[in-house]
């Protein structure tokens, strides 16, 4: 059998067999084609890759085009690559032949002659591995390739299976067509270390970042509520690399999905069994996944954290015949979804043309059809973003009454405290399911709301897809159809048994929003928090209107037709048939209006179309008018359907502003997938909601605590929900665990730069320095968020470029390693940063205790990164790779007057942390300057020029950019620093 290299978009593909020779790694001269043969680096890439399964048949190895035609230096760092290995289902192992390979360069060919000579194979030679003298006829092995620049296709064939791997630009096939063998499945394997850090994955209960550091065992993958293996309501099998790499699993058409990333090693007592169930049960069991020990937490103590295992460093991809797995139990195990008996694995695979992390987050959201370039996006209501959400839920639950919403409302004014809503959580309603208040608790909810709204608060009602048996929606939607499986009663989180719409049925979607619409009409309330919506509650073998192709096409129906109509005011969509097999949903033509010339503003334009009118394009111009006369502007709007049918309309608006405004009722979900692979299909990140985190716990650990608030945020920024909502300030004191006032109070400040800031538990309630903590840190968002005009730009460099709010320390320095690994600061757009104290008083970060952790690791030179790591030693059975310490603060009197070594006065002895800067120049922001009436403009304290590590003692360390818009917002004399700075030093950072 031959090896094979052929040019690919943006690098080189090399094949390689996975034969036994393969595996031992000798003779060396037999890896000649692949020029990192004899690097002991890489050989651990294919010994990771193999781990002694005789199902590995190929071994595919993608790399970037370098950037310079000269050789590397043997002691140059590396170039990231993919290393893939394709798995098949065999029982017996292949005979050991030697094989011959033929090499396609030499060491004196040049990088454009080998350019050359890889582009007239085509195709390239075929090979076969013959049988041994002697062996048996079912442990043959043939594989034949072919490759064109951009496409590689391998055909596999034993005796015993069959099947084809096909690689078109960025798309890897691999499938089997016969296989006796129903306890084994095709796997496609990604070594991780190999292509940088990982970003991706969705919310998981313990939010490791980078998402490489979790180690998450290999499970069904779709959304769940607090599940398999550590899985949560937002389920993204997507990941971008430090390496310029993007992943992108397509489930529509990948049956039976299984998904395992850097899980323990099967002889960690971790990888035991698991079971889970659904509701309350998951609570007491274990949180997942646990952290590998080479990404130790910057904050150590002071939290739950799990035993830091080893992971395997692979991306493990499983296609299934069912959701039957041993080592998982789990509420959709022995469903069928009707595929046919055909296991295929579908993953996009991106290589960008530099080693990108923020260029592969582009192309990923390109590839979920969640790129907002060229459209204009709609975003939330701005005062979600601007002013605190109220809601009843961690301080009432489910006894929440008409009496303590007023109450808690009129605390609320009584203090002058900013508000966009209040949100009145579970059991308002008589029933689940029922939109009718409960006439005992709630007596008069239409004054009720009126009272509320003029307090100045809109008014939200929390909503599921569940609905209870003694109901008067059960009834109903049981007689129409309405109702997944006839109305089969299932667990859930409350003590109830419950059914689930089956918004499969565009029906049952028109009928649960005609209630819904009803409601609002009666009483006036503004919009819904969404909750639920994760496919782990419906009963098994589920026979719902149209069968899902997936378990996730649940929560993409219940957002594109429930959640999204009720947000725009728009009808549920209609939809003529499905293609059970791979999801996509047929073209329908929906009827579309004639629209007259109106506001944009005015709902009633919009839902003329029936559809949803969420894409608005800048189209935006000037019409001819009198002097006399005020200016009108044109606007062209484009509409879209769940088919991809296009309308489009010319409307008229009065200024530019209203042009650009559509009406969005306030809102939030919990549940997403990555929609757009399916043809025609919306991407949830295009919904103008808030998407909300899983309930969080009110405890300071990174197993769903105040640290995990920050990963999860930045998480959600990387696949494209630019809008998050860090649930409830406190978390949600759940089996009596109480916040207490320094948890309170971190979390204050934790959150009060954060794209939308929610509170429940009162903070008056914690005396009065919780108290004083609330007012600053609401006047320091207002201050640098609103007054400064900084939310508005951000809000539309989310909707016109799909930048997050909240970004990651790598967005403007991706080639700098020290920033992928930063867990607890976060950059609000390009020139504010912020690190909040997470760690209570008696837990302070300590280099020590990291060293601690690596003492048995070998020894990593700062500055010098490289795909794999340190060389393997020749003792060791893994490869550890330390992690790059933290630069000690430097002493020099220009470090130390970044931010004054204050005490916090709330506290007993001071607190302190440490904060990464990146490159350029920087000022501390003190809070101090946005308390009053009138904001201070303090004088600007003296620069800092990154990268560097400092100390603070700030209760809320935030950093200002020299010489940008902010700066020049909040400092009295930001001009002349900037002026004295470029004197000075000879710096520009404008």
């Amino acid at each position: 059998m031959r090896a094979y290299q052929s040019t690919w978009p943006c690098g080189f593909v090399t094949v390689l067999p996975a034969d036994p020779e393969a595996r031992a790694l000798c003779p060396s001269e037999h890896w000649l084609p692949w020029k990192h043969a004899e690097d002991a680096r890489y050989q651990q890439l294919i010994v990771d890759l193999i781990s002694k399964d005789e199902s590995v048949v190929v071994l595919i190895l993608i790399e970037r085009t370098p950037e310079q035609t000269a050789e590397p230096s043997t002691n140059a760092p590396l170039e990231p690559l993919l290393g893939i290995a394709l798995s098949l289902p065999l029982r017996q192992p292949t005979q050991s032949v030697t094989p011959s390979l033929t090499s396609l360069k030499t060491e004196h060919e040049s990088r454009r002659a080998v350019n050359e000579h890889l582009s007239r194979l085509t195709p390239l030679e075929t090979g076969a591995l013959d049988p041994a003298p002697g062996s048996s006829p079912q442990n043959v092995l043939h594989v034949q390739g072919t490759a064109h620049e951009g496409l590689l296709e391998c055909h596999v064939c034993y005796s015993q299976t069959k099947a084809y791997a096909r690689l078109q630009r960025d798309v890897l096939v691999w499938r089997v067509t016969d296989s006796p063998d129903n306890e084994r499945f095709p796997e496609v394997r990604i070594h991780l270390r190999a292509a940088g850090r990982w970003y991706g994955t969705g919310h998981l209960m313990q939010q490791h970042w980078p998402s490489c550091a979790a180690c998450l065992e290999l499970g069904p993958f779709y959304p769940f509520d607090n599940g398999v293996c550590g899985l949560g309501t937002l389920a993204i099998p997507g990941w971008c690399t430090t390496g310029g790499f993007a992943i992108l699993v397509d489930e529509r058409r990948t049956p039976y999905l299984h998904v395992g990333m850097n899980a323990p090693r099967e002889t960690d007592a971790a990888a035991s069994r698991r079971a889970w169930t659904v509701g309350h049960e998951n609570a007491l069991r274990q949180v997942l996944p646990l952290r590998d020990r080479r990404f130790p937490p910057r904050a150590l103590a002071g939290s739950h954290q799990s035993p830091l295992p080893l992971g395997d460093d692979l991306l493990r991809i499983q296609s299934r015949y069912g959701y039957d797995y041993e080592r998982v139990w789990h509420p959709l195990l022995g469903t069928r979804l009707g595929y046919e008996d055909e296991l295929v694995v579908y993953v996009h695979l991106v290589v960008t043309p530099r080693p990108n992390v923020r260029a592969a987050r582009e192309a990923l959201l390109e590839r979920m059809g969640a790129a907002a370039t060229g459209r204009r996006l709609l975003s939330p209501p701005r005062s979600l973003l601007q002013h605190p959400i109220w809601t009843t839920w961690a301080r009432f639950k489910q006894n929440v009454t008409q009496e303590d919403v007023l109450s808690f409302a009129q605390e609320i004014a009584a203090r002058n405290l900013p508000r966009s809503v209040m949100e009145i959580d579970d059991r308002w309603s008589e029933a689940y399911g029922d939109f009718r208040f409960d006439r005992v608790k709630f007596p008069q909810p239409a004054q009720m709301v009126q009272a509320l709204h003029a307090l100045g608060f809109k008014v939200t009602l929390w909503c599921t897809a569940f609905i209870e048996e003694k109901s008067q929606a059960y009834l109903e939607g049981r007689s129409k159809g309405y109702l997944v499986a006839d109305g089969a009663l299932f667990p859930w989180w409350q003590p109830q048994p419950v059914a689930a719409l089956d918004v499969a049925n565009p029906e049952a979607c028109r009928w649960f929003l005609e209630r819904a619409r009803i409601l609002r009409a009666e009483t006036g309330v503004d919009g819904f928090k969404f909750d639920s919506g994760e496919p782990c509650w419906l009963p098994r073998q589920l026979e719902a209107y149209t069968q899902l192709a997936y378990p996730g096409q649940y929560t993409d129906w219940w957002l594109q037709r429930v959640v999204l109509p009720l947000i725009l005011g728009t009808e549920a969509p209609q939809v003529t048939g499905t293609d059970h097999r791979i999801g996509m949903e047929a073209s329908a033509s929906l009827p579309v209006t004639r629209m007259d010339a109106g506001s944009v503003a005015a709902s009633d334009a919009f839902r003329a179309t029936r559809e949803t009118p969420y894409l608005i394009r800048k189209a935006a111009t000037r019409e001819a008018q009198p002097e006399t006369e005020s200016p009108r502007f044109s606007v062209e709007a484009e509409a879209r359907t769940n088919s991809g049918v296009a309308a489009h309309a010319v409307l008229s608006a009065t200024t530019l502003d209203d042009a650009e405004q559509v009406p969005v009722a306030p809102a939030e979900a919990r549940a997403a997938t990555a929609t757009g692979l399916a043809a025609g299909a919306q991407p949830a990140q295009w919904i103008p909601c808030l998407y909300r985190m899983f309930d969080r716990f009110s405890h300071d650990g990174i197993d769903n605590g105040l640290a995990s608030v920050i990963p999860t945020m930045l998480t959600s920024g990387v696949l494209g929900f630019c809008f998050v909502l860090p649930d409830m300030v406190g978390g949600n004191e759940y089996d009596q665990v109480q916040a207490g006032a320094d948890l309170m109070m971190r979390w204050l400040y934790a959150n009060a730069l954060m794209p939308s800031i929610q509170l429940s538990l009162p903070p008056w309630k914690y005396g009065a320095s919780v108290e004083a903590a609330l007012v600053e840190a609401l006047a320091v968002r207002k201050h640098i968020l609103e007054d400064s005009g900084l939310l508005e730009a951000l809000v539309r460099s989310a909707c016109e470029e799909g930048a997050p709010l909240a970004r990651p320390m790598w967005w403007l320095c991706p080639q700098l390693a020290i920033s992928w690994d930063i867990d607890d600061q976060f950059m609000l757009g390009d020139d504010v940063l912020v690190a909040p104290m997470l760690t209570p008083l008696s837990a302070v970060y300590t280099s020590a205790a990291i060293d601690a952790l690596n003492a048995d690791q070998d020894t990593h030179v700062p500055g010098v990164t490289h795909p794999l790591g340190p060389t393997p030693s020749t003792t060791a059975t893994h490869t550890l790779e330390r992690v790059p310490q933290q630069v000690p603060p430097s002493k020099s009197p220009r470090s130390s007057s970044c931010t004054p070594n204050m005490t916090d006065s709330r506290s007993l002895q001071p607190r302190q942390r440490q904060v990464w800067l990146p490159p350029g120049n920087w000022c501390a922001y003190h809070p101090s300057s946005s308390i009053g009436a009138v904001r201070l403009a303090t004088p600007a304290p003296a620069p800092l020029t990154g990268p560097c590590t400092i100390t603070t003692t700030s209760v809320l360390p935030v950093y200002v950019r020299v010489g940008s818009a902010v700066a020049r917002f909040v400092f009295a004399d930001a001009e002349e620093a900037a002026a004295h700075l470029v004197e000075s030093h000879g710096i520009n950072d404008a």
